[in-house]
């Protein structure tokens, strides 16, 4: 499955200076025509027991967790945007027992 999450680029310009919350915006409009033929990546709210259930159920790495109001500031490690990682994933990608 393809996750859409983020959008830096429309209509051939760069929206990297806007929110994460405008580039969603305009992702959702994007992306509306295709709707149940694309798995578009909603907002969730900022709760552990959420996070845990998607990442556990789906077999997922983790997740990454953004302040909507943050910037996309390509080569910048930033706060504003939080790596959680599933406990027992390696790079190898096999689950530890």
């Amino acid at each position: 499955a393809y996750c859409a999450f983020d959008l830096l680029v429309h209509d051939g310009v760069s929206v990297m200076d806007r929110t994460y919350e405008e580039r969603k915006a305009l992702l959702f409009e994007l992306l509306a025509p295709l709707k149940g033929k694309l798995v578009i990546v909603g907002y969730l709210p900022a709760d552990a027991s959420v996070w845990r259930e998607i990442v556990l159920g789906a077999e997922l790495e983790g997740v990454v967790a953004k302040e909507k109001s943050s910037l996309y500031l390509p080569g910048v490690v930033s706060n504003a945007w939080q790596k959680i990682k599933r406990p027992g994933w390696n790079k190898g990608r096999r689950w530890k027992s």
